[in-house]
């Protein structure tokens, strides 16, 4: 009996060793499926942040091919306005220098333009004095006859007096026994007369013809030396003693020069 009571103790330790050992194997084997359950779960969640990473990546390799492509053409447009830039750079300095030239050429001819009106002014002025000094001597000839009682015959009608040979010397006035001073009247025609400046620059010369003379705008003129004529010209400004003309012609192998002699021509 007493084997009997131990070999039942025996028996009933192990049966609570095999229920202890099999409650651990099923407590054992549900924590592994809970763990490969929620290691699936974890899987899964990181093959799809896996995927959405790779789909990103391929996203942002796309817009890094797209900012390249905009750095090399935004490259290329600062090449090519640094290229304007320095063509603008070169024209500018060409026209700053185009620019210096011209104001150096204005300032000269503003200087030749000043010293020809001088010069002209000169020569208005100059024969202004002298025609007023001949009419002044003729009005007090005039007066001075008149006063006498003596025919006087003025010196227009003198002059073409002179010119058709009807006269030859104004000496003496025979209605009177004083013997007056000789007037000298130039035996000149009236469109006819000699040239007293040139100026090549401005292509134009000034004659001793003006409105006195007949002459009027517009009016073409002949340059001769001797009994060639050397050019043409037009008259532009008319005075009462002098008149600016635009050279329109010269002759191969001349010039026009002072002292050389100016006609009035019909058209």
């Amino acid at each position: 009996m007493k084997n009997v009571k131990i070999l039942c103790v025996l028996l009933l330790i192990l049966s609570l060793i095999s229920f202890f050992l099999t409650f651990i194997l099923c407590t054992t084997r549900e924590n592994e499926k809970e763990k490969r359950i929620i290691a699936e779960e974890e899987n899964t969640i990181l093959t799809s942040k896996n995927e959405e990473l790779l789909a990103s990546i391929d996203e942002l390799e796309l817009k890094e091919k797209d900012l390249n492509r905009q750095v090399s053409k935004m490259v290329k447009e600062k090449n090519d306005l640094n290229s304007k830039y320095t063509k603008i750079e070169d024209e500018r300095d060409r026209t700053l220098e185009k620019l210096s030239t011209l104001q150096v050429q204005l300032d000269k001819e503003k200087k030749e333009f000043v010293d020809y009106k001088l010069k002209t002014a000169d020569i208005v002025k100059d024969f202004k004095e002298q025609n007023e000094k001949l009419l002044s001597k003729v009005e007090s000839l005039e007066q001075r006859l008149k006063s006498q009682d003596t025919t006087f015959t003025s010196s227009t009608s003198q002059s073409n007096m002179y010119q058709r040979g009807q006269m030859t010397q104004p000496t003496t006035i025979t209605n009177m026994n004083v013997e007056l001073p000789k007037v000298v009247v130039t035996p000149q025609s009236i469109q006819t007369g000699k040239v007293i400046v040139v100026n090549r620059r401005y292509n134009f010369f000034i004659s001793n013809l003006g409105s006195a003379d007949g002459v009027a705008l517009n009016q073409d003129v002949g340059v001769f030396r001797g009994m060639m004529r050397i050019a043409d010209g037009v008259v532009e400004k008319v005075y009462d003693n002098l008149s600016a003309s635009g050279i329109k012609r010269v002759k191969d192998g001349f010039s026009i020069q002072e002292g050389d002699i100016v006609k009035v021509v019909k058209r």
